[in-house]
């Protein structure tokens, strides 16, 4: 089975939308002609977010050609205007030919990302051997030791065992900056997904103490794994053997070991970005372990309530200055 890198995101698949219940959101699904989309009914994001109802389309409306993009457009303007909304967000993900969407985006205006527009793809549909030469010579080297150097991994998708993973993410939140969600956030998606087959979270030990964790969610439609959030134990900085890469490693392995064919890094920034990108860091780390770049399309917003909004954006504007 070859890779397939233009399939509906994992955020548009009725599983997600699941969990998204799950979390105490809206969820609303359309589909027509070469165009389906999941959408996300409530509070924008943001300090004044509240404040504002928002349709949000995760890496949506999925489309395969201009026309069944503007069939979609106008179908979810229909639906904000049903919920009353203040705003429409879409992130356009395209699955057919390549084209320029601007002159189909009318009302919409490009905004600042909301989801990463750009991500690396590994293919796992090559043999293995294929897929290791992808990454840096050090990530090789570690993983053909990673016996000799006691280095072992570990899948749970019990819910009970996430404790560490929670102060994994606490302790690297602390030691980066880096915001991530509350440690329900992160339960509930295994409560959920875990017991479908699609999400669990991976371990990484040395010398018996585990030290790192990532957790990941499977789209089986698609044949994709994607590694989703990671964290790790501050005392992983003591060991001189990279055991983080060496889990993603792992998780490419059992990925592709489960028949899955391509795995999704989620984000990274572009591989010419300056040193001071907030990204930098992560991507170089990212891409010493393979894969390819894929971009999407970017978040565009469409106000329905533009009085409203016009008095929000004056108050985010006095937030800043605050």
């Amino acid at each position: 089975m070859a890779i397939n890198y233009k399939q509906k995101h994992l955020f548009q698949t009725e599983p997600w939308g699941q969990l998204q219940q799950a979390l105490g959101k809206k969820i609303v699904s359309r589909q027509g002609p070469g165009w389906s989309y999941q959408a996300l009914i409530g509070p924008s994001p943001g300090k004044i977010g509240r404040y504002v109802k928002a349709v949000y389309l995760p890496y949506g409306p999925t489309f395969d050609r201009p026309e069944s993009l503007k069939m979609a457009l106008e179908d979810v303007y229909q639906l904000a205007l049903t919920q009353k909304a203040d705003q429409i967000i879409v992130e356009p993900y395209n699955i057919g030919s390549d084209y320029q969407i601007e002159p189909t985006m009318g009302d919409y205006t490009q905004v600042k990302d909301r989801q990463p527009t750009l991500t690396l793809i590994s293919d796992l549909s090559k043999p293995w051997e294929e897929v290791l030469l992808g990454m840096s010579k050090t990530n090789r080297y570690q993983w053909k030791y990673v016996e000799r150097d006691q280095l072992d991994f570990k899948i749970t998708t019990n819910p009970d065992e996430l404790e560490d993973f929670f102060k994994m993410m606490t302790e690297t939140s602390k030691r980066t900056g880096a915001v991530f969600y509350g440690s329900n956030y992160y339960k509930t998606i295994v409560e959920v997904l875990a017991p479908l087959g699609l999400a669990g979270v991976a371990y990484g030990f040395h010398n018996g103490k585990k030290l790192v964790g990532s957790l990941f969610v499977d789209d089986k439609h698609a044949s994709r794994r994607y590694y989703m959030y990671a964290g790790s134990y501050d005392s992983m900085r003591s060991i001189k053997y990279p055991l983080n890469a060496a889990l993603v490693t792992f998780l490419q392995k059992d990925a592709q070991d489960k028949g899955l064919v391509s795995f999704d890094y989620f984000g990274v920034a572009p591989s010419d970005a300056p040193a001071d990108h907030k990204w930098y860091g992560l991507s170089k780390f990212k891409r010493s372990l393979g894969g390819s770049d894929f971009a999407t399309l970017g978040t565009w917003v469409r106000e329905i309530n533009k009085p409203k909004m016009a008095l929000v954006k004056l108050a985010q504007k006095m937030v800043r200055l605050v």
